[in-house]
């Protein structure tokens, strides 16, 4: 299969991330910073539409308040 040229930059790690079939994320301060694919297929969002968001779009509403309180 054909990558794109952002996957070709992924360290190695972070290739690794995307391959699992977990969905993962990285943030800071609620800005996603990173997403795998396999958040893509369980949200429906385009990588790039869910870097655009912010954590608490995304989040269950149940978790949210617990997630703040940490």
């Amino acid at each position: 299969a054909a990558t794109s040229a952002a996957e070709q930059q992924l360290p190695d790690c972070l290739k690794l991330i995307d391959a699992i079939g977990v969905a993962i994320l990285l943030h800071r301060g609620g800005r996603l910073l990173y997403v795998n694919t396999a958040l893509e297929a369980l949200t429906g969002f385009s990588r790039a539409e869910l870097l655009a968001m912010e954590f608490f779009e995304i989040a269950h509403p149940d978790a949210c308040e617990l997630i703040r309180q940490d």
